[in-house]
This record gives structure tokens, sequence and C-alpha cells, in this order.
């Protein structure tokens, strides 16, 4: 325990052998602490039993074996358990623990250069786990903000002490004195004796403690007879509490718990009354050493805080505290000491017989304005050396306020009085006063007490509608400096107008709630107010803006608008918030099918605080001025399209007049924008081929005019093309010479003509069969001329076929009536 200094504080305990009592069996395997802690917890055996210890074995596999190889246990090499265990029953702490004997273990050795350089103290390899203090260094005996200084613990570093050097200690508060004897089998503190000795001659307590190496339970058994053969050589008694300090990584062989518990044994079948074991809380947590013994009020915890206060006692659920590494005193110069707090009086009442009864703590109860007992007094009991905690209760109309000692203790020989001061409460009383919010959206409560203040703990504000009062809130407020108390209420929280009461609850120190106040508050129903702008005859459009007169806290607004009588043009426009809080929606004819007349609109509104309020309107008249036509001619063979609009009474020229052209198949995906010029007068014209749009059937074609950066729909209009047809006619031009002419005579072709081929045979075989390419005559017409020379001069029934190819490449093929020659 000679002081950690590096840079994270670090936790030890100390647990007495009256803790050591269960979970004890453990495994000799190359594991994991983590695996060791598991296998401690599952393979504990703990029964009632004799005081002897005795052996057993125990096998692990409860089936019969068939042959040798199946039992044979693990060879010398190998880690794992053998089939059959091995325990020793012992009697310790009151109760029948069976330990697995150990079946190998690292070999015991303890270094044969050990001395006062080389020698391991109490904490010293756990030093590079602690916390560095920082701003704290050295702290002074004499300062009273630190924590107690009970017990200091001492070996050859610190050298010699005087008699008079311990008187000092004592003299600054300082009860017990705790010296290193010894290390392993080999190494002896040499100023452990004068130690000891002075620090009896100054009246201190004095305990002992050894730095462990054992390994198994004989090594164990040697260093705990080395140790208490110079405890009894320095003439410490029985009643001296003796220290195995456990935390050399020689010790973690998997069996640190057996072998602690065999050198406990042995000190206390050798007389010895106080056992107490010393390792790091890690060894606990990760099951080296069994932390499920563990009593608190046994455990010595080591922690160092940044700034160790009387004030602020850490671990005071834990048998003792070491607090600092460095306590210096002010008449021992250059020698600094570990120090700890022993709330369980391990040292400090090292003297104590065990489990003795001690005086009662005496609880007073009584008004701090009088000192007038307010309640009966009460009692605490409890044993020697044990801690006591005094709870103040609550009692009703009174706050408890302090006590004249503190709350955490130890039961002592001597009877000890807590005084608990409680100041009466006064019955809290005030006003509130209730606020909205210019926009609706939200309540300000302020309690303002005018008696009792120093008796409200919390205020509280239930709030509900008028309308609906099963819907209550409750607001808890927040303490201003000034004193009121205040809490903001959202409106959204129950979403409607209307009536609300309010209601303000004050907490008592004492845990009461007493009504102090009520009142009332009303949110304003939304005034939605609405008007039509921007009335357009020519486009027929106009917009519809809605304002909330009450407050400006519109969230939404929706307005569904129509013109047909049965809702068949039924819109939903989402209106648009304005700059000065109002909200826009422009209806549009043209999203009702240019209707004119009467449209009927809505107005569905929602507040910022959820409130909802929905308006009928009268509607408005739409007109859309006849002043603008449009017209789509086809030509005859209805491969291109003319394209007209009559734009005569604008009032403006328009900047740009377009059609908008596509096939109804697939969609708009032979969208063709078609430009048309003016022919004056008013009057835009421009032609358009269907080739360039590949499809036959239903088309659109939708007029726009451009003006000031707007486009403007004006008429939406549909035609169809139909697919490319003709007929053929056969014609004897001389029969005696057998000639003919084939007509071809195109009714419809909006993709045009590209070639046109002839087969024409008379033979069945068709072995006179001839391709011939018509040739053009006009628009609609194409010819050929044959012969039956041209067939091996062969006479009778001709057969006549006509294959069409458009100038998409699509064939278009008919058979004629043929001809007889």
């Amino acid at each position: 325990m000679s002081g950690l200094n590096a840079t994270k504080f670090l936790s030890v305990v100390l647990l007495s052998s009256s803790m050591l009592s269960a979970n004890l069996t453990v495994y000799a395997q190359e594991t994991s602490t983590a695996q060791l802690s598991s296998q401690i917890q599952s393979s504990t055996a703990v029964t009632d039993g004799t005081s002897e210890i005795t052996s057993s074995t125990v096998s692990q596999d409860t089936k019969p074996s068939s042959s040798s190889a199946e039992t044979k246990t693990s060879n010398a090499g190998d880690s794992k358990l053998s089939a059959v265990k091995s325990y020793d029953t012992v009697r310790y702490n009151g109760k029948t623990v069976q330990l697995e004997r150990q079946s190998k273990g690292v070999p015991y050795h303890t270094p044969t250069n050990l001395n006062d350089y080389t020698q391991g103290t109490m904490g010293s390899t756990l030093k590079p786990n602690a916390l560095v203090k920082a701003g704290v260094s050295g702290i002074p005996v004499t300062d009273k903000t630190r924590p107690r200084a009970d017990v200091i613990d001492v070996s050859s570093y610190q050298g010699s002490l005087s008699v008079a050097d311990f008187q000092h200690m004592k003299s600054n508060g300082v009860q017990a004195i705790l010296v290193k004897l010894t290390e392993g089998t080999s190494y002896v503190n040499p100023f452990a004796k004068s130690q000891v000795e002075n620090a009896k001659a100054a009246g201190l307590n004095v305990g002992a403690y050894h730095f462990s190496w054992f390994t198994d339970q004989s090594s164990a058994e040697a260093e705990a007879d080395f140790f208490a053969g110079k405890a009894r050589e320095y003439g410490l008694s029985e009643n001296t509490v003796m220290i195995n300090d456990v935390e050399n990584p020689a010790v973690n062989n998997g069996y640190a718990t057996q072998n602690s518990i065999y050198f406990a044994l042995r000190l206390i079948n050798g007389g010895f009354k106080t056992v107490v074991h010393y390792s790091s809380v890690s060894w606990f947590d990760s099951g080296i050493l069994n932390a499920s013994l563990l009593d608190k009020d046994s455990i010595w915890v080591a922690q160092y805080p940044n700034n160790p206060l009387a004030s602020n006692l850490l671990n005071t659920d834990y048998g003792a505290w070491q607090w600092a590494s460095d306590l210096t005193f002010p008449n021992i110069s250059g020698k600094e000491f570990d120090v700890s707090i022993d709330y369980a009086g391990y040292l400090s009442n090292s003297g104590n017989v065990p489990n003795t009864q001690a005086k009662p703590v005496i609880v007073r109860y009584v008004n701090q304005s009088d000192n007038s007992s307010i309640q009966s007094e009460t009692s605490l009991n409890g044993k020697l050396g044990e801690n006591y905690v005094v709870s103040p209760p609550p009692i009703q109309g009174y706050s408890y306020r302090s006590s004249d000692s503190n709350l955490i203790g130890r039961f002592t020989e001597t009877e000890q009085t807590v005084t608990l001061y409680y100041q009466k409460e006064s019955q809290p009383k005030g006003t509130t006063a209730v606020s909205v919010s210019s926009d609706q959206n939200t309540v300000t409560a302020t309690f303002t007490p005018s008696e009792g203040e120093e008796n409200i703990a919390s205020v509280s504000f239930p709030t509900w509608s008028q309308q609906d009062s099963s819907k209550k809130n409750w607001y808890s407020a927040t303490k201003q400096a000034n004193g009121t108390w205040t809490a903001q209420i959202p409106v959204s929280d129950f979403g409607k107008s209307g009536n609300y009461s309010i209601h303000t609850y004050a907490t008592t120190n004492s845990g009461k709630l007493v009504g102090v106040a009520s009142g009332s508050f009303t949110i304003s129903t939304p005034n939605i107010h609405y008007q039509v702008e921007n009335v357009d005859n020519i486009n027929g459009s106009f917009d519809v803006i809605v304002k909330n007169t009450v407050a400006n806290n519109l969230k939404s607004v929706s307005i569904p608008a129509w013109a047909d009588s049965k809702q068949a043009d039924l819109v939903w426009y989402n209106a648009t918030k304005q700059p000065d809080g109002s909200f826009k929606a422009t209806i549009k004819a043209s999203e009702h099918g240019n209707r004119t007349g009467h449209y009927n609109f809505h107005i569905y509104t929602v507040t910022d605080s959820g409130i909802s309020v929905n308006v009928s309107t009268a509607g408005t008249e739409v007109k859309m001025d006849k002043v603008n036509d449009g017209s789509v001619t086809l030509s005859s063979l209805e491969d291109t399209i003319t394209l007209d609009a009559s734009l005569t009474n604008l009032g403006f020229k328009p900047s740009n007049v377009q059609m908008a052209i596509w096939g109804d198949k697939d969609g708009q995906n032979d969208l063709k924008w078609v430009t048309l010029n003016s022919t004056g007068s008013g009057k835009y014209q421009a032609t358009d081929s269907i080739l360039s749009h590949k499809e036959t059937g239903l088309y659109h074609a939708h007029l726009y005019y451009a003006y000031n950066g707007k486009l403007y729909g004006v008429k939406a209009m549909t035609f169809s093309v139909s697919d490319t047809s003709y007929t053929i006619k056969n014609t004897v031009l001389d029969k005696a010479k057998g000639t003919w002419k084939t007509t071809i005579i195109l009714n419809k072709a909006p993709f045009g003509v590209d070639y046109v081929k002839i087969p024409t045979w008379s033979k069945s075989d068709q072995s006179d069969i001839t391709w011939s390419n018509a040739r053009k005559i006009s628009e609609n017409i194409y010819e050929y001329e044959d012969s039956i020379s041209n067939h091996q001069g062969n006479r009778g029934r001709y057969s006549i076929h006509v294959y069409l190819y458009d100038k998409l490449g699509n064939l278009k093929g008919m058979t004629s009536p043929g001809i007889d020659l």
C-alpha cells in the first residue's frame, strides 16, 4: 500500500476470512478469466459438514466406459480437465466447502534476490492502473476537509519510524498501523520489528500483512507458517488482523481462491482469529478470486479521487476506503503514507471481540426553530464496528433540513446521538396568471406564491378543455429567479379551440400535493376569411386568398374545387403560404376540362396548434372569352396535318404560338412541339408530318400562345389518322398480244410509299413468276404494265399480288382478283 500514482484510479479490496465461504471450486485450466468466472459459479459445492478436512473423488462422466481409453486422464502437456476430479472438504466460515484438488499448476518458486528494493508491497503491482490526483499532491493530515485518517500502512520504504513519529500520527487521528512483515518464504521487512514495537508503544493498534507468491496448497501453507512465525516473533497476538496480499501475477494460476483459503485456514488453525485477503477488484470481477463470497462490510476499497473530501465520502457501504497514497505529517519530513478510513473497524477496533453488541445510536427529531421534539426518539442497534446509516424519514407537516452529525457512522462501545432538524411547513398559497400568445399557439401559466414559498418543492398545472374533461394534461413548472413558477402549455396538445380550465398544485417538501389556485383561458376559434382575386377570363383562372383574421397561425390550407354538378372534375389544390402569412391557390379551368360557368370550392384549414376549421363558400363564375380558336386539318392521304390558330381579339401580339402534337398510343412518347407562323390578321399556320410520329389512330393537339414569359393554353383537340390502305385494278391492254396493266390506287398513306413490288405468274408451280416494281404516276397512283412474253408466252389465268412498303419499312400486302389472257 505504498501509493498509486499512474493514470487511472484503481479499486483494491480487502476481504476477511469470515467472508470466504462459498463458490470456491476452480478448474486448473488454461482459460480466460471470463471463463474462470463462469466455471467458478457453476462448479461450487457448499454443504453442511464437519470441521475436518476430508477427501473425495467425483467422476466427470457417469456412463460406464467401454475401454480404458474412455477414462484416461489428460497427459502432462494437456491443459484440459482430467476425467476424475478430487476434492478437499473444508469447514470455513461456518460452512462446509468443497475445494477441487489442484492437479497441476505453475511450479512454485520465489525470487532468491528479494530485498528492500525488489520486494512487493500492498498495491505495488496495481500502481500502473491508479489515477493521478489532478492538482492534489502531498495531502497534509492537518487538512480537515479530507476524510478521516484511521489507518496508515508502512513497509521498509518508510524505513525507521520512532515512537514519537507514531505518537505524532496518533495525535493527528490515526488509530492503527498496518506493517508489512514478510514476502514468499524468505523475505522479512528489516524494519518490521521496530515498526511494530514503536507503534504499540505509541498506543496504536497494529495489523500485519504478507506479500504472497503461493501457487498451490503446500506453498500457501508454507508461506502462512513463515508469516505467522514472524508475527509471533514480533509479539503480535492472536487478535492481530493478518492480511494476505494476493496481487502477485504468479498467484493467478486458476487456483487463487483455493490457495488463499488454505493460507487463511493455516493461520486460523494456528490461532489467529482474523485473516483479511487483499487484491485488485479486477481479480474479483474476472473470477480470479471469487467475489460472490464477499460482504460489502468486509471489503476494503482503494480509490483515489481527484479531490477527496470529508463532505463527499465514497464507498460508505464498504468496510473501509483507502482514499490516498501521499498523506504527509508535519513532524515526519520526506515521507508519504497510504491512508484509509476504516468504516468497519478492522484495525481501528483491532482488539474488539467479534460480534460484540454495540451501544445504540439514538435518533432525535426536533423543530429547528425551537429545538422542540416533533416525534419520539428511535434507536439503531448493531455490532461493534458495523456501519449504521440514518435515513431522515418524512414527517407530516415538516421538511427535513439538516443533522448535527454525519448520517453514516460506526457502532461503538458508547451511546451516540444523531439529531435531525426539521422545519415546520407552512401551507403554500398564491395566484396563477394565464396568458395566451398572439398566435394562439402557446399558453403561459405563472404561479406567484404569497405564503409558504420555502415549502414548495415543485409546481404542476393540470389543464383540460371544458368541452372534453377526459383529456387532462399535467405540466411541470420551472422555478424562476424571482420565485415564481412558470410552464409553457402547447395548444397543439389539445388541438381544439374553446374554453379551458387550469389548476395549480404545489408539492410540499414532505411530498404532500396541495391545490393552491385555479383559473381558465380561451383559445379563439380561427376566423377564416377568403377572397377571389386575379380573375383571368381569357384563360379561365382565378386565385383564392385565405387568411385567419384572429391570429396569423395558419399551417396548411387545402381547397377542393369543381364545376361539374357531380364533381366529376373535382381537384384538390394545396395552397401556398405567402410572405404575409396568408395562403393562395390558383384554380385553373384547364384542370377541369376547360369548363366555364359556376365553380364551387371549399376551404380546409389547420393552424399551427392543430385546430381545424372548414369553410363552405359561395364559389365564383369562370368565363373563357371565345376569342381564340384552333384547328387541325389532315391531308387526303393523311400523311400531313395542317395546324391553324385564330388569335384575333387578344389585344396584344403573342411572342410565340405553338401546338403540342402526340399520338395517343404509348402516351407522349412521340410528343412534338410545332411552332405556327403568322399569316396576318391574328392567323397562324404550320404543317407537320405524321411520319415523324410513327403511329396511327387517335392523336392529341393542344394550342398554346406565349406572352410576357408565360404560356397560355387555348384549346385542346383530337383527330384520327388511318392506317395505310389501297385498291388494285387489272386492265387488259391488248388481249391478242397478251398485255395488261395493274394499277394501285392509294386511299390512305400516312407514312408515304417507299416502293411497290408486284409478283405475277400463271403456272401453278410459279415457274414463270416475275417480280416487278410499279412506277408512281401521281400522288396516289402507281402502275405496272406486263406481257405474257415475260411469262414464257403462257395463256390462261394470271395471279397478281401487290406488296407496298412505306417509308418506315412497314409492309402492306394485298392479293388482286387476277386476270385472264
